[in-house]
């Protein structure tokens, strides 16, 4: 890992090391400022964005930047500013190269064209206490966050692009359970979903599942394009995304029922699908004919069995049955 890097008068600017310190850091970081380079950009290229904070105990350990459209207001990348170790390799997104935080969002050649904004900026430090800025264009804010100041609010990205535009979404052409759908309370499942995209690939599917007798709702998990094989290795796969669906050791015993499914490709086109379990089926298909889920997903269930302790959220046997 890397030591301290320090701004003028000795306060650490960006200290992303061990944070080592007597000293309870119980403090946010600052942020001093955030920029971003070209203004206007060409979709298939990329925009540079530099964060500048700095955090007085324990240093900053990393941060994470959310970019929305401000046509569709769907989320359509992000800038992520860390280090980690993946198999004993060290995978960086970010350079602390003059004490400021430095990373690229890569614009995916077939965007839209329009502005775009930041939704989220996170910020944290090496004792985990984080600034959370929300943009009130988001409309998602959680307990911890605080409203974006207007000089980062106003900010807007804009993208051109004098080529194909994807304006669809994925389509979904097949699901897999790479393990059983019988599990006791607090275990995931793992799924496939196989989906075309016309132009920009598939990002992610999220799957929610429904119990009509606790009105209760699970499902999503982590989502994101290929998949891992039986040694629980990632693979890379462009026709297809994993999505782990876990429950929680509070969850009830019995049978959820596929409610509905939100897909997404990578130029930020998102669609919730339902399913004829969801109680607001009708009215949501009233408002769109569209939004049904593929004929063959509409009896696909999960099945929580008793017997799940704190101990048992472990992933998977990941196997084709």
């Amino acid at each position: 890992m890397f030591t301290g890097i320090f701004a003028g008068g000795g306060v650490p600017s960006v200290a992303h090391a061990e944070g080592a310190t007597s000293t309870p850091d119980n403090d946010p970081p600052v942020l001093n400022e955030l920029s971003f380079s070209p203004a206007t950009v060409n979709a298939g290229e990329s925009v540079d964005l530099t964060i500048d904070a700095y955090d007085k105990i324990s240093g900053i350990s990393s941060a994470y930047v959310e970019i929305y459209s401000l046509k569709t207001k769907n989320k359509i990348g992000d800038f992520h500013f860390y280090e980690s170790y993946y198999d004993s390799e060290l995978r960086k997104t970010v350079t602390f190269d003059d004490g400021k935080l430095h990373s690229a969002w890569k614009v995916n050649k077939y965007l839209a064209e329009g502005d775009y904004f930041f939704g989220r900026i996170i910020v944290y430090d090496n004792a985990n206490n984080s600034l959370c800025y929300v943009n009130e264009l988001y409309n998602h804010k959680m307990t911890n966050d605080q409203l974006m100041p207007d000089k980062y609010a106003d900010m807007r990205i804009r993208v051109t692009n004098s080529g194909t535009q994807d304006v669809t979404v994925p389509v979904i052409k097949d699901v897999v359970a790479e393990s059983s759908t019988a599990v006791t309370a607090g275990n995931k499942i793992m799924y496939s979903i196989y989906m075309d995209d016309d132009y920009s690939g598939n990002d992610y599917c999220f799957l929610h599942f429904y119990n009509p007798q606790t009105d209760k709702t699970i499902g999503r998990g982590s989502s994101g394009p290929g998949y891992y094989d039986a040694n629980g290795k990632y693979k890379s796969d462009s026709s297809r995304v994993y999505c782990y669906v876990e429950s929680s050791v509070t969850d009830e015993p019995g049978d959820y029922y596929l409610a509905y499914v939100t897909v997404k490709d990578n130029a930020a086109n998102v669609k919730t699908l339902y399913a004829p379990a969801w109680p607001q089926y009708k009215d949501e298909i009233s408002k769109d004919s569209t939004a049904k889920v593929p004929e063959f997903m509409e009896d696909m269930k999960i099945t929580i069995l008793p017997g799940g302790t704190e101990d048992d959220k472990k992933a998977p046997e990941i196997k084709r049955f």
